[in-house]
C-alpha cells in the first residue's frame, strides 16, 4: 500500500490500481472563519486526485471532514463510491445523495468490506466521546475509523481519524477483530477543539500547557493500547482562519520534541511525513519516498486562497434580534414537548453577544482580550434564582444568522474556533453548549 497524508485526515491510499481517499477537505465553514489546510497545496492537483479515485470514505459531519463544498465541485467517475458509517438519523448518507447518483455503501459497526485487489475495509465506530452527549436528546454525529489491511501481505493502517477512541475503547477493538498489533495507526496529538485558545476569563498559556501534558499522557496510553510499530501524526492539524488568527498561537498540539518523546515512551516508531511525500507499507514494514513532481507545481498557499471573498453583507443586530426572538420560542415549544428527553438541568444562564463585524482579538495576550467587544446582547436563557452556571457566547451575526438556519450546526461554529467563550465557573459541562442544537428556526 502507498499512503499519502495530504492534511489534517485527508489521507490518499493507492493499492495497484485502486485508489481510496479519505476525508478530503480544503474550504472553512465561512470564508474568514473556521479551520483551513496548514500547509500550500495546488488546487488543480487536489481536483485531479478526487476525480481519479475509486473510493472516497467520509468518516462524519463536520466540515473539516465532510467539504460538502469540495465535492460538489468534482465530476467524479461515474463508478466511484462512497464509504461511510451507518447511521441512524441518515444525515450524512443526505447529505452526499445530493451529490448525484453515486453509489453510497453504509458500513455498519465492525463491519468488513473487501474491494478491488484484495484490500480489507473494517469500520470501526465511535465507541465514547470527549463532550459526554448522554442522554440530551440530541442525534449528534458519530465519528467513525478506518482500518485497511492488505489481505496479499497482512499490513494494517489503522486511520483513527478524530475518533475519541480511549485506551480501553482500542483494547476491545481489537478483541472483537481479533488484532494482535497495527502495522501503521494515526494519532491525534492536539486538542482538536476550541479549548483554550477561544475561551475568556482564563490564563490560555497556562491552560495550554496543562492542557498538552494531558493530552500526551492520552496519546501515550493508546500507543501503548495499539502496539502499533509506527504512528503518525494526523487528524486535528489545521490552521485557524484568517479573522482569528491570533488564536493560533494559544491552540494545543504536540510539536516535534514531544511526538519523540512519545515515541520513546511508547515503543512504537514515529514517522515524519508531510504532504511531499508517500509512505510505502509492504510486509509490516514502512518506507517513505518524496515527491519529485511537486516542486514543478505551483503552489497555493491555504491561508491566501481564503484571504479572498471576505465581503458578505451586514447582518443587522435588528434582523439578528428578531431571528433569535424566533429561536427561542421554537425552542421553548420544544422544551415544553420534550423536557423528559433532553435531560438537562436548565441552570446555566446563556446570552449571546451580537457582532454587526466580527469580535476582533488582541494578538499574543494569555487572557483573551476583544478589542471591540459589544454590548448589544441577547438572553437566551435566563434561570433567574436558580442559576449556577453563566456561558457567554461572542458571535458575529453573519455566522450566527447560519447557525440559526441550520446552514451551520451549532457543535460545527463552537469546536472550530468561531465563537468566543465566557464560562463561568470555568468547569467543563457539555450539556450547556449542546442545547444550543435546538436554538434553530
Amino acid at each position: 500500500m502507498n499512503i499519502r497524508f495530504w492534511w489534517n485526515s485527508f489521507i490518499e491510499i493507492g493499492y495497484k490500481n485502486v485508489t481510496l481517499i479519505c476525508d478530503p477537505w480544503i474550504n472553512e465553514i465561512k470564508a474568514g472563519y473556521g479551520w483551513l489546510p496548514d500547509v500550500n497545496y495546488d488546487l488543480n492537483t487536489v481536483n485531479e486526485k478526487l476525480k481519479s479515485s475509486n473510493y472516497i470514505y467520509i468518516s462524519h459531519i463536520h466540515y473539516d471532514h465532510l467539504d460538502i463544498q469540495l465535492l460538489k465541485s468534482i465530476k467524479f467517475k461515474k463508478e466511484m463510491q462512497f464509504i461511510i458509517p451507518k447511521l441512524k438519523n441518515k444525515h450524512l448518507f443526505k447529505k452526499l445523495k445530493s451529490l448525484g447518483k453515486y453509489k453510497i455503501i453504509e458500513l455498519e459497526p465492525f463491519s468488513s468490506l473487501i474491494i478491488e485487489n484484495n484490500l480489507k475495509l473494517i469500520l470501526v465506530p465511535q465507541i465514547n466521546t470527549n463532550s459526554d452527549p448522554s442522554n440530551i436528546g440530541i442525534d449528534y454525529d458519530m465519528d467513525s475509523s478506518l482500518i485497511i489491511i492488505n489481505n496479499d501481505d497482512g499490513s494494517s493502517f489503522f486511520n483513527m481519524v478524530d475518533n475519541p477512541l480511549s485506551s480501553k475503547n482500542i483494547n476491545t477493538i481489537k478483541n472483537k477483530l481479533n488484532i494482535k498489533n497495527f502495522d501503521l495507526t494515526t494519532l491525534v496529538c492536539g486538542a482538536a477543539s476550541q479549548y483554550p485558545q477561544s475561551f475568556l476569563g482564563i490564563n490560555r498559556e497556562s491552560e495550554k500547557i496543562r492542557m498538552t501534558n494531558i493530552i500526551f499522557e492520552r496519546c501515550k496510553q493508546k500507543l501503548m493500547a495499539l502496539k502499533s510499530k509506527y504512528f503518525i501524526k494526523a487528524g486535528g492539524e489545521y490552521l485557524i482562519g484568517q479573522k482569528y488568527k491570533n488564536l493560533e498561537k494559544f491552540k494545543v498540539s504536540l510539536n516535534q520534541e514531544l511526538m519523540y518523546k512519545l515515541s520513546s515512551e511508547s515503543n512504537s516508531e514515529y514517522i515524519k511525513t508531510n504532504f511531499y511525500s508517500i509512505i510505502e507499507l509492504k510486509d509490516g514494514l514502512v518506507k517513505t519516498k518524496k515527491i519529485d513532481y511537486l516542486g514543478k507545481l505551483k503552489l497555493v498557499n491555504s491561508v491566501k486562497k481564503n484571504k479572498i471573498n471576505f465581503t458578505e453583507a451586514k447582518v443587522t443586530n435588528k434582523y439578528i434580534t428578531q431571528l433569535l426572538v424566533e429561536a427561542k420560542l421554537n425552542f421553548e415549544k420544544y422544551k415544553k414537548n420534550h423536557i423528559k428527553n433532553l435531560d438537562y438541568d436548565f441552570s446555566c444562564e446563556i446570552i449571546i453577544f451580537l457582532y454587526e463585524d466580527y469580535p476582533k482579538v488582541i494578538k499574543d495576550n494569555p487572557f483573551l482580550v476583544i478589542e471591540n467587544i459589544n454590548n448589544n446582547s441577547f438572553n437566551l436563557i435566563d434561570p433567574g434564582v436558580n442559576t449556577k452556571r453563566k456561558l457567554e457566547l461572542h458571535i458575529p451575526n453573519n455566522l450566527l444568522k447560519d447557525c440559526i438556519l441550520k446552514k451551520h450546526s451549532w457543535n460545527t461554529a463552537l469546536t472550530s474556533s468561531t465563537i468566543l467563550i465566557n464560562r463561568k465557573p470555568n468547569i467543563f459541562n457539555p450539556k450547556d453548549e449542546q442545547i444550543l442544537n435546538f436554538v434553530t428556526c
